[in-house]
């Protein structure tokens, strides 16, 4: 995990302009971009839109207490990571999009784990924005040109037992680059569980298409990465950084 991130940092806001930038992607036309896939915003394949969010947190029910007080958002217990034992997450719905709390379930069994230390030193002084992800509609295709593997995934929902699985791609390698999105692709239907959810919990719909990624990092390597892909970002050279910024159905908002 990088040590790199600033604290998390969510107000409400006014979208700003994009970056100055070497490279800035090409922006998301609403005309012609809708929700109409799990995979991407348009029917242009390189096209793609931020399918989720991932936070490190250090304790969930503090951070569930955070984001009502300050978002009047609700989150969700979510599932333990079959893979990653001691692990887990939690929820936050927001209608095409989530935000992903990611944390520590057992402290205890991952007291000498090197991962869990690290990342328990970063998320000491705040929740942090760790990564972006992009859902693309052939994620085979994506990781071959790459040169990279696709890794399989799988969680137990904490709240009815059911085992979810998704495949991944460049997760590990933009740990200590996060500025850099990832790659996932879902095998279950997850935007359709994130509306369900979105409604059930009163919390407020968010459009694929309202949410813009503001990053510092090296623009070179983030066009290297993206290749053809054309994503809701912008980028100046600088420390690695990310911060989100949401224009939902109740106000706008930004996550640092």
């Amino acid at each position: 995990m990088p040590l790199e991130h600033p604290g998390t940092k969510v107000a409400r806001s006014t979208p700003t302009a994009p970056l100055s930038a070497k490279r800035v992607t090409k922006a998301l036309d609403p005309d012609r971009c809708s929700w109409s896939s799990l995979r991407s915003l348009c029917d242009d394949p390189l096209v793609l839109a931020v399918d989720h969010l991932m936070m490190g947190v250090s304790d969930f029910e503090k951070s569930e207490e955070r984001w009502q007080a300050e978002q009047s958002l609700t989150s969700y217990e979510g599932s333990s990571f079959d893979d990653a034992p001691g692990w887990g997450n939690w929820g936050v719905p927001l209608g095409d999009i989530w935000i992903e709390m990611v944390g520590i379930l057992d402290r205890d069994a991952l007291k000498e784990d090197d991962r869990a230390q690290m990342f328990s030193s970063v998320v000491a002084g705040g929740d942090r924005l760790m990564g972006w992800a992009l859902a693309p509609n052939d994620l085979d295709a994506l990781a071959a040109r790459m040169n990279l593997p696709v890794e399989s995934q799988s969680a137990t929902d904490k709240r009815t037992g059911q085992r979810r699985t998704w495949r991944q791609v460049g997760f590990l390698e933009t740990r200590m680059e996060p500025y850099l999105p990832f790659f996932v692709g879902w095998d279950h239907p997850m935007h359709d569980e994130a509306h369900e959810m979105t409604k059930e919990l009163g919390n407020p719909q968010v459009s694929a298409a309202d949410v813009r990624m503001e990053l510092s990092g090296d623009p070179k390597r983030l066009s290297e990465w993206l290749g053809d892909i054309e994503a809701p970002c912008s980028i100046v050279e600088g420390p690695p950084a990310l911060t989100a910024h949401i224009v939902s159905s109740s106000g706008d908002f930004s996550v640092s």
